[in-house]
């Protein structure tokens, strides 16, 4: 189990789009992976819109355009990606381990 304090200190990004049908199922996936590591959505991931212009600068910054985008520290998981079930856990596991020590 991952602390309170660990998770604070390690917000994911999902950069998602209003009324984009893959961001909402990849939410979907996060919210069900996430126990299964010992965190919640709400307290683990920040939700950020890309219809924001500051939202989607930071995006390209992680030189993608694509959503849905999570990113955990220095790591990135774009598009078809993130909604592979197993993609998508094997890399929360290994980013969480990263920064969680």
């Amino acid at each position: 189990m991952i602390s309170n304090v660990t998770v604070k200190t390690m917000k994911m990004k999902l950069f998602a789009h209003k009324g984009c049908a893959k961001c909402r199922s990849v939410k979907q996936l996060l919210q069900s992976i996430l126990p299964e590591l010992g965190l919640q959505y709400k307290t683990a991931i920040a939700e950020l819109d890309i219809g924001n212009s500051d939202v989607l600068a930071d995006l390209m910054m992680l030189n993608t355009e694509c959503v849905p985008t999570l990113s955990i520290g220095d790591g990135v998981l774009t598009g078809e990606q993130t909604m592979d079930e197993a993609v998508l856990r094997d890399f929360l596991k290994a980013h969480i381990k990263k920064l969680t020590g």
